[in-house]
């Protein structure tokens, strides 16, 4: 997952309130996201989850949107972010984890640049 409009917010509002916001987003996807699996930063605004359910691969992507659509209160200013999510899933144990990484990046860089659709790398 690769936040949506982040650089702006450093821009207008300075890295502090970035950094606040990135804190705020990784305490709401623990709070209303964490049923999906483990989430880590990969860094910047870039995020990975490890789905608990490979099940749920088909709807991720509009839970992510969905508890993001609620603005980020910061220094009086509320602050929306989206996000574009690649997902890759593991069909045969032959893949390694850094392969399903760079399979879900470039799944999120396609949907980044077809506005929002969704497409998922079979690996």
């Amino acid at each position: 997952m690769d936040l949506d409009g982040f650089k702006p917010i450093n821009d207008r509002f300075g890295h502090d309130v970035g950094d606040e916001v990135l804190r705020l987003l990784a305490r709401r996807m623990e709070r209303e996201l964490a049923a999906l699996g483990t989430w880590g930063r990969l860094g910047g605004d870039e995020f990975v989850l490890l789905l608990a359910d490979p099940a749920r691969a088909s709807t991720v992507r509009e839970e992510i949107q969905n508890a993001l659509r609620a603005p980020f209160e910061v220094d009086g200013h509320a602050i929306t972010v989206g996000a574009s999510v690649g997902v890759s899933e593991e069909t045969g144990g032959q893949h390694d984890a850094a392969f399903l990484i760079r399979a879900a990046d470039h799944a999120m860089y396609v949907v980044k640049r077809g506005r929002g659709r969704r497409v998922t790398d079979h690996a």
